[in-house]
């Protein structure tokens, strides 16, 4: 097996879309195209290197056509692959490269901001419904009261709001140009983070009488605060085998240890805790969570958390210590490496040595990955 590395990773900023359809900023044309180019020119590579795009959030057709905005010269024998999110890109960019230890891996992954998020009218889509109740039902199942999924949104957006304020995320975004009343702005550091405040005050949001009598176990618990709202933005990534990297004179941030894929429970889907694919990574990495500096779990729902955190028992500041997408929004397909590229900048800041991360798939399906830093 060769030692493959992440080289680096980059996002854009982040603008989150409301239950209601409309976009909190404005809508950000080439999101992929300027956040690739961005990672290109911050690890000074030409184009010309990358032998393979993995990509994730976009089509085959979309894929191609970012790449041209990005790139200046794309290799007439480049290949280009769609997945479903990035942590199944980056997969499939492992692999890749394990069978051409000599190839450069660019993963790219996408969410925008259209009419897909929600219905002109405001009401929620049926998969919505359906994952809600998922939600409600881990939280029914892990015994967590309305308080526990508050409380955990909370802090979750505090910390987010905290690293924003301290220029912690400042590392790891990569500017973007967007339109703006006839001109262009370009935005650097522009997340966009809701507050944990009046999270009590929220009903629930997916309170429906015929399945509370199918559920009534059921407290309707989850509100529009303690789940995560969408959001657009891009994130890329580098990879490739350590001796490619020393090839190319580049100095990697992480060596990936483990990345591995598990059924999860089919009645939760998304919203249940990701253990098996946990317990799949360590034992691929022939690790245990005492070896791990940070984790980094879906904050789709804060129930997924915190069902994940009881079955693991760990420490609170070492779980999602830079908040996550109960602050700055889900990225869809984009959200496992908007909290890889979180992760890495979070253990050099720290000198942690090790990351878990684990995103959904959506599809009662989780990818888990374990980096060490370089």
């Amino acid at each position: 097996m060769h030692d493959v590395v992440i080289v680096d990773a980059v996002r854009s900023p982040l603008a989150q879309v409301h239950r209601r359809g409309r976009g909190a900023g404005n809508h950000v044309g080439g999101l992929l195209a300027q956040t690739t180019a961005g990672l290109l020119r911050r690890v000074r590579l030409e184009p010309a290197a990358i032998g393979g795009t993995f990509g994730a959030g976009a089509s085959l057709k979309q894929l191609r056509s970012d790449l041209c905005r990005s790139l200046s010269e794309i290799r007439d024998d480049a290949i280009v692959y769609q997945s479903g999110s990035s942590m199944e890109a980056a997969q499939s960019a492992l692999q890749w490269i394990q069978e051409d230890p000599g190839a450069v891996a660019l993963v790219v992954s996408v969410n925008d901001i259209d009419a897909r998020n929600s219905r002109a009218d405001g009401a929620m889509l049926s998969g919505e419904i359906q994952r809600g109740l998922a939600a409600e039902l881990v939280a029914a199942r892990w015994k967590l009261s309305r308080d526990d999924l508050d409380e955990y949104a909370a802090r979750s957006c505090e910390r987010s709001y905290e690293c924003a304020i301290a220029g912690d995320y400042a590392p790891e975004i990569v500017p973007i140009v967007v339109p703006a009343d006839e001109r262009t702005v370009e935005i650097v550091t522009g997340d966009e983070l809701r507050s944990g405040a009046g999270l009590a005050d929220l009903e629930p949001a997916f309170h429906d009488t015929t399945l509370g009598l199918q559920h009534p176990e059921v407290r309707w618990s989850v509100t529009t605060g303690n789940s995560a709202a969408p959001a657009a933005g891009a994130c890329a990534m580098l990879m490739m085998s350590s001796r490619r990297a020393r090839e190319l004179r580049l100095r990697p941030r992480a060596h990936l240890r483990a990345l591995t894929a598990a059924p999860e429970d089919s009645i939760l889907g998304v919203a249940g805790p990701p253990v098996t694919a946990t317990k799949a990574a360590l034992q691929s990495y022939a690790g245990s969570v005492d070896q791990i500096d940070h984790f980094e779990i879906p904050e789709t729902y804060a129930s997924t958390v915190l069902a994940w955190q009881a079955e693991f028992k760990v420490m609170p500041d070492l779980l999602n210590p830079r908040g996550g997408a109960l602050a700055m929004g889900r990225l869809a397909a984009a959200d496992g490496m908007r909290a890889l590229v979180s992760m890495l900048g979070a253990l050099e800041a720290t000198g942690g040595a090790r990351g878990l991360l684990v995103g959904s798939e959506g599809r009662s399906v989780s990818r888990a990955m374990v980096v060490e830093r370089c």
